[in-house]
C-alpha cells in the first residue's frame, strides 16, 4: 500500500495528498523500495526494513527508529531526527550504528542532537584505536 501511496504521488514530502503523520510501519518491510521525498514524519518505523531502499530526500524526522534496518538504504538528504520519547545516549548510538550501515547517510540531515552522538561516537572509536597497542 506504501508503494502505492508513493508511486500515485499521494505521499511526497513537499506535497503530500495524503498525510501519514503517525502512521506505524513497525516491522514493515520495505527493501529495495524507491521511496525519494517520501513523507514519514512521526511515523512508527521500529524494526522497519529499509534495506537497499533509496530515501533521498524523505522525512523521517521525530520518527521512532529503533532497531530499523537502513543497510545500504540511500539516505542522502534525509531529514532524521530523534522521536520525542527517544534520546537516550545509549538509543541514539544504536541508531547512528544503524544509519552508518547506509549508503550516504553522512549526507542525511541530522538533528543536533543527533550530529553530537555522531561526533561522541566517531570520538571514542578514535580514542579506543589509539589506546590500542
Amino acid at each position: 500500500m506504501i508503494i502505492f501511496l508513493y508511486n500515485a504521488r499521494l505521499i511526497m514530502k513537499d506535497n503530500p495528498r495524503i498525510y501519514l503523520a503517525d502512521i506505524d510501519l513497525s516491522g514493515a518491510n520495505l527493501a529495495h523500495s524507491r521511496l525519494s521525498g517520501i513523507n514519514l514524519r512521526k511515523s512508527n518505523l521500529s524494526q522497519a526494513n529499509f534495506t537497499a531502499a533509496r530515501l533521498t530526500g524523505a522525512d523521517l524526522s521525530q520518527s521512532q527508529l529503533t532497531a530499523t534496518d537502513f543497510t545500504d538504504a540511500n539516505l542522502s538528504g534525509a531529514e532524521i531526527s530523534e522521536h520525542p520519547t527517544f534520546g537516550q545516549e545509549k538509543e541514539n548510538q544504536a541508531l547512528i550504528k544503524s544509519l552508518s550501515r547506509a549508503q550516504h547517510w553522512q549526507k542525511a540531515v541530522l538533528s543536533p542532537q543527533l550530529q553530537e552522538a555522531v561526533k561522541r561516537l566517531q570520538l571514542s572509536s578514535k580514542t579506543a584505536k589509539e589506546e590500542k597497542p
